[in-house]
Order: structure tokens, then sequence, then C-alpha cells
């Protein structure tokens, strides 16, 4: 009895004292230097699966907590050029002198070997992990995480705002492991202080986390993690603005997060055309004269609920816009001798709901993940148009005045419910299945009123119409995914979709015949098919071949049965580390979608009358490609593409045109064309945010039209460059941006041809004196196509920062000698036309961009 009792005491002193254990050490060395090496990658692992990982400190020592340590089945030590280190808890927990520090490991350089630790070689396969430790860097309020964004730390952005690091691509963007505002959205980091960050976790792996397969190009993912004061925090920023000519502008950003949850709130308006952007606004030129009035906000909301199984995401964006331009076009129509010119002066606005959704995902386990989502998108528009008509046809004159009122609505509901479930048993094995249920609601409707001049001769008309239009639509998407190894897997494709659509149309008119009509489509597609994919050595094989079944029932006990199938092959080959090749084939079928069946927001207008087209067949495309990737070196990048597409009952349009006579038109099934082209880009980065780039393309593109039942071919040949540049004259005083492009065509069409040339030259000029920056947008343009046209135009601005760069005011000109005129042209596959938009005068803005933040 009293043996038992002690015993008893023994095991719970043992137990309590493991269980006062919070932290089991080590330390992480060099064999060779004894150097003590930090940011190594410690994996803990249970029952085979890697559970958690730790790095160690910039003195070698690493810590893992005793409750999880004491549940792992083995223990990883892995750094890059060493050989791996293996263990278990056993070698340390089983005699009675147990310490929390485990001791020191010695990490062997690559082909070394001792006697006395388990070395395991490292496989092709990898997950690498480069740490930055920013935890005993102290940062000025002023430094923003998108300063770090920088060479110094091995990254770097293109001129499309897109992270690089060392050259790869980042994939992902992730803060503390999660999604931040919206997937890799980089501009927020701009309002965020550096000062708040503990460290930059950068994951590179070469294996696919979904399918466990080894992927030829790894995928790189940057991790910032905040310091544990940060977990909460505000931030964000403001820009008001106000000038001559009523200009202004007025947007608010205001983003809090509290650990899990997230919430933005963005307003925004302003008379500039810049958009629905919350950024300071950027004054640049436009086609339609800037002339617009913009209101908008977006809401987000975003939150874990339920041990963080369940998330919920909300989207909200509402906007009002409203936009005045007036323009000119010249158009020489090549089937006949027709020369017109029309004056064109429009209004329109618009209210929109756009990607509203609720998004709720429930990952139900480590295997299974259950999403639904729910969309809104609304749009409604009224459009005001006054056009003036000049027709010279064969020695005759016509002249029309028409006024126009549009208002086109379209609403669109779609609900998707989609199940994943990953397998335990065999890694990469995974089943998707998916339902989609869309509603979407048309209606258009339009009143013109014409007054038409011909030889002498005037008379009024006009022409009402109404179009109403519906589709309902249906889908399941399943697959399931079967790994035959490490390197390969296997899917079954098997999708269904039923649509059915209800239109109306009812015109009334004192010139035309009243009408009404009405259809009714029932359309059922069947696609099973498969996909492959597979890694041999330095390529890769990926092809997916499908049916496609398409029942029609047009009405009338009448039905068409389509059959047709798609197939992808890529085949991708890695060279060496720095040259990739990507070779491509695709044959796609493309079905005629809503608008195209039933043209629902085609014009009323009866000088140039569209329609839609219920016997519209799917358009057949077998397209190749390549591309040849050369990245010599961190920062220089070349790439070589090109492409072939061949198509088979191509869309186009079926146009019955004569001279003096309404110009009716379609969508249809014009016959064969081939288009192809082929690019030659180059660009570097270089140190202090200097950028090279430039742009060589050829291009040979086939329109094929129905013109008055005769299939006529348009031939267009053309060949553009672009160069630009960001260059530092004087380091941090003089610095320039240009960009030059350049634009030469040539099309056929029969026995005529006719050259397009487009020049443009952009820049920015910047000078930095006595704390203030004064920065010139110059841009030149010039363009020949029926008319020659040369202009010139600057904006200029001048900024200075104050409060430690949390204010920024600044002075912006738009059009300063007041002599923008932008000019585009149009290449049709039967007419030739340039449109040349109206000005406005020059104005002045003078304003701020406020950052604020709660983080000391």
């Amino acid at each position: 009895m009293r043996a038992a009792t002690i015993f008893i005491f023994l095991f719970f002193q043992a137990f309590a004292g493991y269980s006062q254990k919070t932290d089991v050490t080590g330390l992480i060395v060099d064999s060779l230097t004894h150097k003590k090496l930090s940011n190594v990658t410690v994996s803990v692992f249970q029952k085979g699966q890697d559970v958690h990982k730790f790095l160690s400190d910039s003195t070698g020592h690493f810590k893992i907590p005793f409750t999880l340590f004491i549940s792992s089945s083995r223990i990883e030590i892995q750094a890059l050029s060493y050989n791996v280190i293996s263990f278990t808890k056993d070698t340390f927990i089983n005699t009675e002198n147990f310490s929390s520090y485990i001791g020191e490991f010695k990490l062997v350089p690559s082909g070394i070997n001792l006697a006395d630790v388990i070395i395991k070689t490292r496989r092709k396969r990898y997950r690498d992990t480069t740490n930055i430790d920013l935890s005993d860097q102290k940062f000025e309020r002023e430094i923003m995480i998108d300063d770090l964004f920088s060479k110094n730390l091995g990254f770097y952005k293109d001129n499309t705002g897109k992270l690089f690091y060392k050259g790869k691509p980042v994939a992902d963007l992730l803060v503390n492991g999660g999604d931040f505002f919206g997937k890799n959205n980089t501009d927020i980091y701009k309002n965020l202080p550096a000062l708040i960050l503990n460290n930059i976790e950068i994951i590179e792996t070469d294996i696919d986390s979904l399918t466990n397969t080894t992927l030829l190009n790894p995928t790189v993912k940057v991790n910032l993690k905040f310091k544990d004061q940060y977990k909460k925090g505000k931030f964000g920023n403001a820009n008001f603005g106000i000038g001559t000519l009523n200009r202004y502008i007025g947007t608010v950003d205001l983003y809090t997060y509290k650990k899990e949850e997230q919430i933005s709130l963005n307003l925004n308006s302003n008379n500039l055309n810049v958009g629905d952007s919350f950024s300071e606004p950027r004054i640049s030129f436009s086609g339609s004269g800037n002339n617009t009035l913009n209101h908008s906000s977006r809401i987000t909301y975003r939150n874990l609920f339920y041990k963080k199984k369940i998330e919920l995401a909300v989207y909200i964006k509402p906007k009002i816009n409203q936009i005045k331009f007036q323009s000119e076009s010249d158009r020489k129509d090549q089937e006949f001798n027709q020369f017109s010119s029309t004056f064109n002066s429009s209004k329109t606005k618009t209210f929109s709901f756009n990607g509203t959704n609720i998004n709720l995902t429930y990952k139900i386990d480590s295997l299974n993940v259950l999403r639904f989502i729910q969309t809104l998108d609304y749009e409604n528009n009224r459009k005001i148009d006054s056009l003036n008509y000049f027709i010279n046809a064969n020695n005759s004159l016509d002249i029309s005045n028409l006024n126009k009122i549009a208002n086109p609505v379209t609403k669109t509901f779609s609900s998707n419910l989609s199940y994943q479930k990953l397998f335990s048993k065999k890694k990469g094995r995974l089943f998707g299945s998916t339902l989609i249920f869309d509603l979407n609601k048309y209606r258009f409707n339009e009143e013109n009123k014409v007054v038409n001049f011909s030889d002498n001769l005037g008379r009024k008309y006009f022409v009402d119409g109404e179009r109403i239009g519906s589709k309902k639509q249906f889908t399941i998407n399943n697959y399931l995914t079967e790994p035959f190894s490490e390197n390969g897997y296997v899917s079954i494709l098997l999708d269904y979709k039923f649509e059915s659509i209800q239109s109306r149309e009812q015109i009334q008119s004192d010139s035309l015949a009243n009408t009404e009509n009405r259809n009714l489509l029932d359309y059922q597609y069947f696609s099973p098919g498969i996909k492959f994919f597979n890694r041999y050595n330095n390529f890769t094989l990926e092809s997916v071949v499908n049916g496609m079944l398409n029942i029609r029932d047009v009405g009338d006990d009448k039905k068409e049965v389509l059959w047709n199938f798609n197939a992808k092959l890529a085949l991708e080959y890695k060279i060496t580390k720095t040259r990739n090749l990507l070779i491509r084939y695709d044959r796609t079928t493309t079905y005629p979608d809503f608008i195209q069946l039933t043209g629902i927001n085609n014009s009323f207008d009866v000088i140039s009358f569209s329609k839609g087209n219920l016997k519209l067949k799917p358009e057949l495309k077998d397209r190749l490609e390549f591309t040849y990737d050369l990245r010599k070196t961190d920062s220089v990048n070349v790439f070589l593409s090109g492409n072939i597409e061949q198509y088979r009952s191509k869309f186009g349009f079926t146009i019955n045109a004569l001279p003096g006579e309404t110009q009716i038109n379609f969508i249809d099934n014009v016959g064969k064309a081939v288009n192809a082209d082929i690019s030659l880009a180059i660009s570097k980065n270089l140190n202090n945010g200097r950028n090279f780039s430039y742009r060589l393309s050829g291009t040979y593109q086939e329109l094929p039209t129905n013109l008055n039942r005769i299939i006529q071919v348009s031939k267009n040949y053309g060949i553009s460059q672009s160069i630009s540049s960001n260059l530092k004259i004087i380091e941090s005083i003089l610095s320039i941006s240009p960009s030059l492009s350049s634009t030469f065509s040539k099309y056929i069409y029969q026995n005529s041809r006719g050259n397009q040339i487009n020049i443009i030259y952009t820049d920015k000029i910047s000078l930095n004196y006595l704390k203030f920056e004064f920065n010139t947008y110059p841009f030149v343009n010039f363009n020949y196509s029926i008319n020659r046209n040369f202009s010139f135009a600057m904006n200029a601005e001048i900024r200075k920062n104050i409060l430690k760069k949390y204010v920024t005011v600044w002075l912006k000109a738009y059009d300063v000698f007041n002599s923008f005129n932008y000019v585009n042209n149009i290449n049709s596959a039967s007419y030739i036309q340039n449109v040349r938009y109206s000005n406005i005068s020059r104005y002045f803005l003078l304003g701020a961009n406020i950052k604020f933040n709660n983080m000391k």
C-alpha cells in the first residue's frame, strides 16, 4: 500500500512538472563554423502531418510550446543549403532528468554527414520559408509598408503595380495568414505604417496545396505578420479638392480591423472623370471630355465565427454616374461610294449596384468546405442623344436630325452553392460540386424623333420601341480529381446547364408597321469531360477534353441538336531556371449569349436599325499560341509570344445597306476568318525605382461581313511598338518618365486600300526643389486616317508634403494650354471612321491628401 502511494505521488509530481513547462527551447548552429543560425524552420508533425512551424531567432534559439511538443510524432529542422535534422520527442522525455532546454542542434551543410544525428536527404519537392525580421526595427510613422516593397528587401513592383520577390511574381499577399481587405490589395499598404510589422514571411514552394502535385514553376506567397499590440487598428485616407469651372472631389477611405473582423467604408464624389477611385485624383485626358459626375461608395465586411470555421464576407457598392460629351465623326463606306458626317451630343445618367454579394464559407473541418455566394447586379441607364447626319452618296445629300431617349435596365440575381471535399487517406484526391441559379431581367425602352431632308424634301416621323426579356439558368458542375503520383492527376468532369429565354418586342411608329413579337427558347447543355496533368522532369503536360451537347427548343415543337467538343493542350518546358517555354492549343465553342440572340439593347433608330438573331449558331475557334519567357536576372525579363486563331462560323454582322435607305444589321455566323499576332517585350527594373520597357508587336486580322447577301472580308495588317522608362536625371531633384507608342495599320477591302497611323508621346517630368514637387504631364498625338490630326496638351501639378508626409497639399491644372483634341480611328469590316471628341476649357484644382491611423 505504501509503495502504491509513493508511486502515485511520484506520478503526479512528474505530471505536474511537465504541465508547468510552457516552452521547449533549443539552439541551432552551423556544424562547421558553429555560427548561430537565424530564420531556420522548425516543423512539428502530428500523425505524419505538418501542423506547425517555428523560426529560430537572431541568436539561433527556437521555442516550441510544451503541449505541442509532447503531442508531436516527429520534429524537423530545415534550412537552405543544409541537410534536414529529424528527431522524436522520445529522445528527450524518456528520462527523469528531462529539461525544457533540449540542447544544441548542429546543421550540416549539404553533402557532409555526421554520425550523431539522423540525416534526411533533401527531396526534389520543397517548401522554403524566408523570414525578414523587423521586430527590432524602429520605423518613423511616415514610413509605410508599401515603402518596404523595394529592392532593399528583394521586392519590386512593375508598371501595373504587380508585386515581385526576387524576380518572381507574388501569387498571394496575406496578413497574419489571412485575407486583409481584399485579396492582393497592394494599394492598401500605402496607408499602413511599417512600424506595425513584426516580420515578413516569404513562402516559396513547388507543391500545389490542393492537388499535391509538383509544380514546374514555384509559387511565392508573402505573409505580413503584425506585432501583438497592432492586432487591431484604424487607418485610412481622405482627398478633398475644389477648383475653377465648379470642379471638385471628395473621397474618404476608412478601414478598421480587430482580430478577425474587418470593416471598410469608402465614399467618393467628383466631377473630374476619375471614376470611383478613392485615391488622390490623377488628372488625365479623356475622349469624353472629362465632363462627368460620379458619386459612389463601397462597404465591405469580413469576419470569422464559430472557432474560425465560418467566414462571412459582404460587399456593397452603389454608384451614380453622369456623363456629357459631344463628338464629330467622318465615315467612309467601302462597299459603295458613300461618305457621311455625324455630330453627336450625348447625356447619360446611370444608377447601379455592381457586384453586391454575400459570401458565406463554412470550413466543416480541414477536409470539407461549404460555400454560398449570393450576388446582385443592377444597372439603370437613361441616355439622351441628339444626332445630326450628313450623308453624301451618288451626288445626293441627305440630312437627318435625330433626338433619342433610351432607358435600358438590367437586373441579375445569382445564387452559388459549392462543396469541396479532400480525402485524408490519399492526399490530392478531391471532389467538388457547384449548383448555380441565375435570373437575368432586361428592359429597354426608346423614343426616336426624326426630321429628314432629302432632295429638298422634308418629313418628320417617330419610332418608339420596347423590349422586355428574361433568362433563367440552372447549372450543375461536378469534378473528381484522382492523383496517380506526386507529379500528376486525372479529373473527371460532368456539367449540366439549362437555360430558358423569354423576350418580347413591340414597335410603334408613324412610318413603320406597328409590330409585336414574342419568343420563347429553351436550351440544355450536357458536357462530360476529362482533365489530365502530369510533370515529366523539366516539362509539364496538361490536357482537357470535354464534349458539348446542346439541345435547343426553339418553339413550335422544333428542336435542334448540336454537338461540339472543346479541347485544351498545354505543354510547358522549363529549359533552364531562367528560361521557360509554353505551347498551348485551344479548341473552344462559344455559344451566343442573351444579348446576341434577342438584341435587347439595340437601338430602334430607323437610320441604322439593329436587331437580334434567334437562329445564331455557336462560334468555333482553334487557337495555337506560344510564350517564351527569359528571365536573365531578378529584374530583367524578356517575353516573346505569338498566336494564330482560325474561326469557323465566326460571329460578325449581316448588314443590309443601300444608299439613302435604312441600314439593318444583326449578329450572324458569317464564315471563316484568321487572326494572328506576335510580340516581343523587354522589361528591366533598375535600382532606385528606375525602369525600362519595350514592346514590339505585329498583327493580322480578317473581318468577314455579310453585306447585302455577299460575304466580304476586310484584311488588316498592323505593327506597333512602345517604349517607356523612368529615369533620374539628377538624383532626388529631376526625373522623367517618357513613353512613346506608335501604330501603323493597313487595311484591304476588295480593291480598296487605306492606311492608319497613330503616334502618342506622354511623359512625367518631375522636379523637386525647396521641398516642393513640380510635375508636368505633356501629351502629343498625331493621328492619320480619313483626315490628319495633330494635338499637343499638358497637365501640371505642384505638391508639398507636410506633417511628416501625412498630409500632401497639391494644386493641379488640367489642359494648361487649352489644346486637348483627341481623335479615335475605327477600322470596321465595311467602313473606316474617325471620331473627334469635344474639348473643355482648362481648369485648376486645389486640394489635399490626408493619411490617418491610430498606430503609434
